[in-house]
Order: C-alpha cells, then structure tokens, then sequence
C-alpha cells in the first residue's frame, strides 16, 4: 500500500473565490518534472473556503464521487491527484474546505478530513506552526521574487529535493540575496509575514519585499 505525502495547511484564513483560485494553482512556476506532471506536488494540501465556494464546485461538473459531506472534482490536476471537498463541524459550526488527495491512495478522501478535523480542533488552533507560516510567506510572494533553485546533486537527499522553493530577498549591504525558504529563520518569517496572515500575491497588491538584516520595514 502506497503511502500518502502529508497532509498539510496552506492557507491561515478563509479563501475568497479569488484566492481558492490561486491556490489551486499556486506551484505554476514549479519545474516541470514528473512531480508537476502527476500533481504530486499538490497532494495532501487544504485550505478553508467558504460555502458558496463549496457550492459552486459541486455544481460546476458531475463530481468523481458524492458521499456525505464530501465529493470529489471529476477533473484531475494530474495523475491521480483531483480536489476534494468536505464539510466539517467544528465547534458547533460548519465550515468547508479543500484539499487535494491522491486517489491512488486507499481511504485518502477520509485521511484529509481526519487531518482537518485534527489540525482544527487542537487548543490554539489560530497558531501557526513554522511549516504553515512558511505557506503563508511563499503565498505572499509576489512571483518576480521568488522561485525554485537547483541543488547540486551531491547534496540531494533524493530526487524530490532536486530543486526548491527560494526567495529574492533584500539584504542591506550586498543587494538581494536568494535564500531556500526552508532555511529562514525565525526572525525572517517575522520580517516576511504580511499584516495581514491572508494576503496572496496571486491577488491584487505588490507583495511584501523586507529587509532581512532589520526587519524594520513595516
């Protein structure tokens, strides 16, 4: 049995129309290797979105599979891996999302809400962890400034690490300097966040360009 790639948020808050959009297509800049192709670079990614949203896919085409409170798109983002939505109640209140399973995975539609359903009943839930402050800075990134860099192959840990994600940042004596966003610091996540958690730099605006020596910029 294969395994699924994690399950994993993306975005902090809910997703305008505009922004379920963007996101879905969020890794267009990606190379385009066979993870692209088979979507794999998708798989196990959610986010909130609002229930006209959820309605409005569901109505769109004749989903893949309609069961309670979940159904999943009749179109693929690649290989196996297609968008599904569920409706949870969390709370007391119902909220919808999507994610984006790999359906060659057994039971993934069920792995993705246990996932929500998790992540959004922990105490604090409004906390970011560093890996999703670390979606929210590439999100908010206009595209000018950020994009994949090309790992010498001695230092690959497999061929998923052949290229990663790095931003065009502004350093204060020697220009921009690129940086693999896994590698920033606490204080540059701090520096980079926009005000505000929701902003996308697929939507309107100019992004969020900070100075990593000071962090001063806002």
């Amino acid at each position: 049995m294969f395994n699924h790639p994690p399950f994993r948020k993306i975005y902090p808050t809910v997703a305008s129309r505009a922004a379920m959009y963007a996101l879905a297509n969020r890794h267009n800049q990606a190379p385009f290797d066979d993870d692209r192709i088979s979507a794999a670079i998708y798989a196990g990614e959610w986010f909130e979105i609002g229930q006209a949203q959820y309605d409005e896919m569901l109505n769109l085409l004749p989903p893949l599979f309609l069961r309670c409170h979940m159904f999943a798109m009749s179109t693929y983002k690649g290989g196996n891996v297609t968008s599904t939505f569920v409706t949870v109640a969390i709370a007391g209140r119902q909220r919808w999302f999507r994610g984006f399973c790999d359906l060659s995975v057994p039971g993934s539609p069920a792995m993705l809400r246990n996932a929500i359903i998790a992540r959004e009943n922990r105490p604090h839930p409004e906390c970011l962890s560093r890996d999703e402050q670390l979606e929210v800075v590439w999100n908010a990134t206009p595209r000018d400034f950020r994009g994949y860099t090309t790992v010498p192959a001695p230092n690959l840990l497999s061929p998923r690490h052949r290229d990663r994600r790095s931003l065009l940042m502004k350093g204060r004596d020697a220009g921009p300097d690129a940086r693999l966003l896994e590698t920033l610091t606490a204080e540059e996540i701090e520096a980079w966040l926009p005000a505000d958690a929701g902003y996308i730099a697929a939507i309107g605006g100019t992004g969020h360009l900070p100075d990593v020596n000071t962090g001063n910029d806002r």
